[in-house]
C-alpha cells in the first residue's frame, strides 16, 4: 500500500523539492520481498550483488522473536542495506554523493 501511495502522488519539481501547493512525495520504496532486477541504479556504482533466489529465501524467514542464527541474520542485515541503498539510488533524484557501498558482513554474501 506505501508504494501505490507513493507511485500515485503528483511529481515533484525539477530541482527534487516539494513544492508545498501540490500532492507531492519524494522517496523511495523497498521491502524484504523487493526484486533484486527493480533496484538496480541507472548511474553509479551498480547493487551490491545480489541473488533473486537468496533475497526470496530471507523474505519467506518467518517473522518471531527467537533467533534465527548467525548466517541468516547477517544476510537479512545485509540484504536490507542492499536494497536500500539500491531502491534510493534508482529512485531518488536528486543531488546524492555516493561512495561505492559495502556490505556490513561480506562474511555473508547474498549470492548463491
Amino acid at each position: 500500500m506505501a508504494e501505490e501511495k507513493l507511485n500515485a502522488a503528483k511529481p515533484a519539481t525539477d530541482d527534487s523539492t516539494l513544492d508545498p501547493t501540490k500532492s507531492a512525495r519524494l522517496g523511495a520504496y523497498w521491502g524484504v520481498d523487493t526484486d533484486p532486477a527493480k533496484v538496480q541504479p541507472p548511474a553509479g556504482p551498480p547493487l551490491l550483488p545480489c541473488s533473486a533466489a537468496v533475497t526470496s529465501q530471507l523474505a519467506k524467514l518467518g517473522t518471531r522473536l527467537s533467533d534465527l542464527g548467525d548466517k541468516p541474520s547477517k544476510q537479512l542485515i545485509n540484504w536490507g542495506y542492499a536494497v536500500c541503498d539500491g531502491s534510493l539510488r534508482t529512485n531518488y533524484t536528486g543531488p546524492m554523493h555516493v561512495t561505492p557501498p559495502q556490505l556490513p558482513y561480506p562474511d555473508a554474501p547474498l549470492t548463491a
